[in-house]
């Protein structure tokens, strides 16, 4: 019996030493001169069996590495330091994807360096992978054919696709039959000879599932989109990337770094991600683009027709400045969906987001700026912190709801909960532009709203001279009649600014800035007490004050911005002790 055991066991040691196969891949020193030859061996291979791919020397690619073998792991590293995977660009350069995977599983690419054990050495992306050709099919790579549980790891992604808008990118995923589980995370994402991408960095296409994109930095990429999400995207998460520029830039379109567009989003998250700044995590200089173009920015974009159960939380939009020959708009959060859907209409959420040192120039006139706007579709926005000021000519508005027109109301409800908006900075007297730390537009339809618990602190002035129609609110409701009878909660809030300011607009007049009813009799709790923010700067925690505000209890809030149980219930984006002062 014990031989019998002893020989299956012999023989379970050979099988799978034969189930694993380690090829070689470099222009020198290795057995094949291409990744695409690689590949094709494995494509005309069996199944069952793993490949440990070494890239021992730069390659350069004449058509593409396609990989299309189901049943297979593959698993491609560097064992030599500093090598590139290419495609050709003279004589005939290659107009399509360096590397396309189409229905493969389990393939990883890890671009740290690794002995020739496949053991782990180095700890940060060794290995590039690059596309620099600009024909109208170029790319970098590309997951195809239901490509599902594959990684992208700890690489240098470089390239210049001239794809169109809805066409591709420096990395493509999904397809019309559908990708699932694919990881991008850890890598350097950038344009190839400083050419930029004409539309998209990474494009995700129909039917993108459990996609996540993680602790990406996309630095000087940005044309037109950073991450693109079309129709159909089902529980992917973008999470912890940055998205910066070392030097100043220009734009060919639109500006979106994360940009959820189509039809039916459902349960996606963007969460702890960075966009500003001239290094990773929003640090350095100032993200500057130039004003030789009129462009619009959105940091985050999600105008997806049918989006639900989508979350929005603990980014920072920081340290930028953008100028703009024109009035396109700059918005940190645009969160423009329309109320009308099919499927479970669960409630999405934008919370502990935080936005600060923008300046944003119209170097002919007036700039707007928006920190968190809105366009019905069931949300919550709550735990926010927003610092918008420029003492350039500019509409301002902290959180914006936009007019809305009859509707489904039911599918529209819009709560804003415990946000700190803090406006600052001088309206030149050459202008007569207005600013609102928040505003809500005219609600014909009688859309559901509840604005609570927030602290509205207007510190803006008008220069000496200027306009008196440039007035700066804390609160500017368009409508509070009729339509609002029943639909409008507005308790609790404080409302903080200068004797020039006003505490708001009731949708008929000005309210002065030191009355603390704005809307009406609902209105009793809210206050016009100083929060003693006495520093705001470019750090959260800098907008805490001092005073703790006495709010309402709210169910669905239950932590503050930093994570801090509200043990009991203050206005603004940070608990603050009960008595503390």
């Amino acid at each position: 019996m014990k031989k019998i055991i002893f020989t299956l066991f012999i023989c379970l040691v050979a099988l799978s030493a034969q189930a694993q196969t380690v090829m070689t891949v470099g222009a020198t020193g290795a057995t094949y001169t291409t990744l695409k030859a690689a590949f094709d061996v494995i494509n005309a291979a069996g199944t069952g069996i793993t490949y440990h791919v070494q890239i021992v020397d730069n390659t350069t690619e004449t058509a593409s590495a396609s990989l299309s073998k189901a049943g297979v792991t593959v698993l491609l590293y560097p064992t030599v330091t500093g090598k590139k995977i290419s495609a050709v660009t003279t004589p005939t350069p290659l107009d399509a994807y360096t590397v396309s995977l189409s229905a493969v599983s389990n393939l990883t690419i890890d671009g740290r360096l690794r002995d020739g054990s496949g053991v782990v050495t180095g700890s940060t992306a060794d290995l590039t992978i690059e596309n620099a050709n600009t024909g109208s099919s170029s790319g970098t790579i590309n997951f195809g054919g239901d490509s599902d549980n594959n990684k992208i790891t700890y690489c240098i992604i470089k390239g210049s696709s001239r794809q169109g808008e809805t066409a591709g990118g420096i990395i493509r995923n999904g397809g019309n039959t559908g990708q699932s589980n694919n990881e991008i995370s850890y890598n350097k994402i950038t344009a190839s000879n400083g050419v930029r991408p004409t539309n998209n960095a990474i494009y995700l296409h129909d039917n993108t599932t459990g996609l996540k994109i993680s602790n990406n930095s996309f630095e000087n990429v940005v044309a037109k989109n950073g991450i693109r999400v079309r129709n159909l995207p089902l529980n992917i998460e973008i999470s912890g990337n940055s998205f910066y520029e070392t030097g100043s830039f220009t734009v060919t379109g639109i500006a979106s770094y994360i940009n959820i567009n189509g039809t039916d989003a459902k349960g996606v998250s963007i969460s702890n991600n960075y966009i500003g700044g001239s290094e990773p995590q929003c640090a350095g200089g100032a993200m500057t683009k130039s004003g030789g173009s009129d462009r619009a920015f959105n940091g985050i974009l999600v105008s997806s027709a049918t989006s639900t159960g989508i979350t929005i939380s603990n980014n920072t939009i920081q340290n930028i400045s953008w100028t703009n020959n024109g009035n396109a708009e700059f918005c940190a959060i645009n969160f423009s969906v329309s109320e009308t859907s099919a499927g479970s209409n669960s409630i999405s959420n934008i919370h502990s987001n935080f936005i600060s040192n923008i300046t944003a120039i119209n170097s002919a006139a007036e700039a707007k700026v928006v920190g968190i706007a809105y366009y019905k579709k069931n949300v919550a926005i709550y735990n926010n912190i927003i610092s918008l000021g420029t003492n350039h000519r500019a509409t301002i508005w902290g959180i914006r709801l936009s007019d809305t027109a009859p509707g489904t109301p039911a599918l529209a409800n819009c709560q804003v909960y415990n946000n700190t908006v803090y406006i600052a900075g001088e309206q030149p007297n050459t202008g007569s532009e207005l600013s609102y730390a928040f505003r809500a537009g005219t609600n014909s339809g009688g859309y559901p709203r509840d604005i609570r618990n927030n602290i509205f602190y207007n510190a803006r002035t008008t220069q000496a001279g200027g306009s008196s129609t440039s007035k700066h609110y804390c609160a500017y409701f368009a409508t509070v009649g009729v339509t609002e009878t029943g639909t409008l909660t507005c308790n609790y809030n404080n409302y903080f600014t200068s004797s020039t300011g006003f505490a708001g607009f009731n949708g008929t007049a000005d309210v002065a800035y030191n009355n603390s009813i704005v809307v009406g009799s609902q209105d009793l709790q809210s206050s016009v007490a100083t929060p003693n923010i006495a520093s705001p700067g470019s750090t959260a925690i800098s907008y805490k004050g001092t005073t703790a505000l006495a709010g309402t209890t709210i169910s669905a809030v239950t932590t503050d911005y930093a994570g801090t149980a509200r043990t009991t219930q203050n206005m603004g984006a940070y608990y603050i002790a009960s008595g503390a002062t």
